[in-house]
C-alpha cells in the first residue's frame, strides 16, 4: 500500500507542535527502524524552525 508522506508529515508536525505547546518532549522513532524518524525531524526543523538543511541535519545528529 502507498503512504501519502505529505499527509503523514502534516500529522507529524501537528503532534510535535501539540507536545511543544504543552511543554513536553516528543520522542520520535520509526516502527521498522528505518530512516524516516530522523528525516521527519530534519524536515520539521527546516519547515517550522526555518533551519537550513545543514543546520537541521546537524541538530538531529547531535540529539
Amino acid at each position: 500500500s502507498k503512504i501519502n508522506m505529505t499527509v503523514l508529515f502534516d500529522q507529524f508536525c501537528d503532534l510535535v507542535e501539540r507536545g511543544r505547546k504543552a511543554g513536553k518532549s516528543v520522542l520520535v522513532c520509526s516502527a521498522k527502524g528505518r530512516n524516516r524518524a530522523p528525516a521527519f525531524c530534519a524536515a520539521y526543523l527546516i519547515s517550522k524552525e526555518r533551519m537550513t538543511r545543514q543546520q537541521a541535519v546537524a541538530k538531529v545528529l547531535e540529539q
